[in-house]
């Protein structure tokens, strides 16, 4: 996205206070949507693939539950391009060129175009690009989480109002209310996988480091994440998790990844042997089977 805001073309407009690209080339901005999904998916399975057993460290968990959390993370980005959001970290630099067409239609932006945190969100015909700043607070992670919440809470709205039957309704809707409960500790903070990595990774709360105080075994959590590659997790599993904070918070991050490669998977199968996906994170952990 950082390529195509300083190289297409496009004509400025302001609605409801966002910025709205318009005139633009759908097919290279859904490039840009397809590539940058690609490379977060990679780093998703590629954090996933490296999470490993320590036999001689039974209990050594911490880095392996951030290597899940930051899976997720990845995730939670590719998902959110396949539904048409891109939160963008941009610098002023990356934003001369959308300054510089404001200037030349004789227009001023609504906000000011500075280094920073963007939400920027496809038209419904990919025409059009809406750039809209994201004042929630916190750094890059809690944003994330934030956008993806407000995003599956939007979805849940959306299938209410579907005209579909009133059982798949039902069923839908609440895999999503619990999947929003997950997320956001039952809604008391809607950045709560950021807020459970940063006490593991910088408090070392959980009893994942040594002196280690949990129960938990490496091989027990290594066979989770094998299944979660091996497609033999879904997402039904993951979020019936109602135990404590660290088993929901591996939950949590389990379903985005699960989630993720069931969307990647079936948009793969739409896109056929010309999908943009086949040289993605399938491509990836082909060459892994290959090489081993």
């Amino acid at each position: 996205m950082h390529g195509w805001l300083t190289t297409e073309n496009f004509a400025p407009t302001i609605t409801d206070g966002i910025i709205e690209l318009q005139g633009v080339d759908p097919k290279i901005l859904l490039q840009a949507f397809a590539g940058d999904l690609n490379r977060v998916a990679l780093a998703g399975s590629e954090s996933l693939n490296n999470i490993v057993n320590i036999p001689t460290i039974p209990k050594s968990l911490g880095w392996p539950y951030v290597k899940l959390y930051y899976s997720a993370f990845f995730y939670a980005h590719a998902i959110l391009r396949a539904w048409g959001r891109s939160p963008s970290y941009l610098r002023t630099s990356d934003l001369i060129r959308v300054k510089q067409v404001f200037q030349l239609y004789t227009l001023s932006p609504p906000f000011k175009l500075q280094t920073g945190q963007y939400l920027l969100s496809a038209g419904s015909n990919a025409d059009s690009l809406f750039i809209a700043p994201m004042n929630s607070g916190g750094g890059t992670h809690e944003a994330i989480w934030r956008i993806f919440q407000t995003e599956l809470s939007d979805l849940q709205s959306r299938v209410i109002a579907a005209p579909y039957t009133s059982s798949d309704k039902g069923a839908i809707s609440g895999a999503l209310n619990s999947a929003v409960n997950l997320l956001t500790n039952h809604g008391a903070n809607t950045a709560w996988p950021s807020a459970m990595r940063n006490d593991i990774q910088y408090r070392q709360t959980e009893g994942l480091w040594f002196p280690y105080t949990g129960r938990k075994k490496t091989v027990d959590f290594a066979r989770h994440v094998t299944d979660i590659l091996c497609d033999t997790k879904k997402t039904e599993d993951v979020l019936a998790c109602q135990n404590d904070n660290l088993s929901r918070f591996q939950a949590a991050c389990s379903f985005v990844v699960v989630l993720a490669r069931q969307m990647l998977s079936d948009l793969s199968q739409v896109g056929g042997a010309k999908s943009f996906l086949k040289f993605g994170q399938s491509d990836f952990e082909r060459s892994l089977t290959t090489n081993t």
